[in-house]
């Protein structure tokens, strides 16, 4: 079966009316203008991960506010009930319980049209669906010379590797979607959209054909963004990708964006690319690689009032100096890593990763963090793979677990992990008996240093 189905966000006329005698169950019915043998299904609302709209609430300048937009994909899914509109458009559904629903509406696997948050009332409920023929579907060919605009209201189908020589505006409301293992390529300048919440979509074509059950779902290649000049990407959902949003470019920023379902979601190749105010969530590998490039600046990188939950690695850096600034980092096997290089780990909440992080062969500043409730271990201090060891500073931070490891020593390559005491004086813990937590000379009498912790805070800090 060709996949050629795109996801669509359209604006919806809709009319509500209820009959005055009593009624257990709801019906939907209605009639879709110049249109006929639409699919219409209709599916409970994607679930919001309660502590993300907690953050969304009590710190609005940290990620994004998650809504039905970016959190639901019918893919995910079965639907609650469907049926097929008849020669003229006209449809019935019977038997719904009342609530708040998002309608899907699909056409002979072209394409699909969204409606989030219907509410559908004891009674009778009428819709009206106006204008959905003014919706295009365009096949992208291999090469694109000229430039080119990503249009609001019409789907992009990649089925093959496609590469874009000039310039790319992307509107809100742009649909991309790209066949199994393929890949798109820009090497110039990419336009996004500036209002916050207006995205555009990039996903895999895989299983975006109606299914009244839930299928696999198979991931896309990569992106590619290559340019000479700064490119700033902003208001972008991307799921289903493989190998990640690839940026090899001298400067530039991800601001206001979503990951979600992804292998790797972006891999930034050595140039001074910023990070913030976005989600990532359930990335299987790096969810955020911060690598070295040698023909680019490698100037500090800042990660900065960003969400992650459930990833592997959340944040990885190699090389790249990194201010981890006002961050939530929840769920994930680990939710720092950084290796061989400087890095500032400041007024961040960690909590619930397996490890909150480790710092080998870098010179850490780890300053003002919440670690609460993490697994194994708060912060790691070991030697790289190129043999450095690590270094820096722990200060004014609270640790709020009482039976994990707050500060670990490691030892590696049969070389201890640092080369001299660690500064961590000013810190809260709350395991008043932080000797038993603290993996280093005291407990493992073959380490020459230690994590000096006196004076510490008696009580938590503000």
């Amino acid at each position: 079966m060709i996949k050629q189905i795109f996801i669509l966000i359209i604006s919806v006329f809709f009319l509500f009316s209820c009959v005055t005698e009593p009624s257990k169950n709801a019906t939907l019915s209605g009639k879709i203008d110049n249109a006929n043998n639409f699919v219409v299904a209709v599916y409970e609302l994607a679930i919001l991960d309660k502590t993300i709209k907690t953050i969304n609430s009590e710190n609005p300048n940290i990620g994004l506010s998650i809504n039905q937009e970016t959190e639901f994909d019918h893919r995910l899914q079965s639907p609650v009930k469907y049926t097929y509109a008849d020669e003229n458009g006209i449809f019935s559904i019977d038997d719904l319980t009342p609530g708040i629903y998002n309608i899907v509406l699909q056409k002979d696997g072209l394409f699909m049209v969204y409606i989030y948050n219907l509410i559908v009332v004891k009674g009778k409920n009428n819709i009206a669906i106006t204008d959905i023929n003014n919706f295009k579907i365009v096949t992208m060919p291999q090469s694109v010379t000229t430039p080119f605009v990503f249009k609001s209201g019409t789907q992009y189908y990649f089925p093959q590797n496609t590469i874009f020589t000039e310039k790319v505006n992307i509107e809100s409301g742009a649909i991309l979607a790209i066949e199994e293992n393929r890949k798109i390529e820009f090497h110039n300048d990419i336009i996004t959209p500036v209002a916050e919440g207006k995205y555009f979509w990039i996903t895999s074509a895989s299983i975006l054909n109606f299914s009244p059950t839930i299928q696999p779902i198979t991931m896309f290649d990569r992106i590619n963004i290559s340019s000479t000049e700064p490119i700033n990407l902003s208001n972008a959902k991307i799921t289903f990708i493989n190998s990640g949003v690839n940026f090899s470019v001298p400067s530039g920023s991800i601001s206001h964006s979503y990951f979600n379902h992804n292998n790797n979601a972006l891999i930034i190749d050595g140039g001074e690319v910023n990070v913030k105010n976005i989600v990532h969530l359930n990335s299987k590998n790096r969810s955020i690689d911060f690598g070295f490039n040698q023909a680019l600046t490698n100037n500090k990188i800042n990660y900065l009032n960003n969400i992650s939950f459930y990833n592997d690695i959340s944040v990885y850096s190699s090389r790249v100096s990194l201010d981890i600034i006002n961050n939530y980092m929840s769920d994930n096997e680990t939710a720092v890593h950084s290796m061989d290089a400087d890095v500032e780990v400041m007024d961040n909440i960690f909590t619930n990763n397996n490890k909150a992080v480790e710092i080998l062969g870098s010179y850490a500043i780890i300053k003002n963090n919440n670690f609460i409730g993490n697994g194994i271990d708060d912060i790691i201090f070991g030697e790289s793979s190129s043999r450095k060891r690590a270094d820096g500073i722990i200060n004014y931070n609270n640790f709020m677990k009482t039976n994990n490891i707050y500060l670990r020593m490691t030892r590696t390559h049969g070389f201890i992990g640092t080369e001299d005491d660690i500064d961590a004086k000013y810190n809260y813990f709350a395991n008043e008996n932080i000797e038993n937590q603290n993996r280093d000379k005291n407990r493992e009498p073959s380490l020459v240093y230690e994590f000096i912790i006196h004076p510490r805070l008696t009580t938590p800090n503000p």
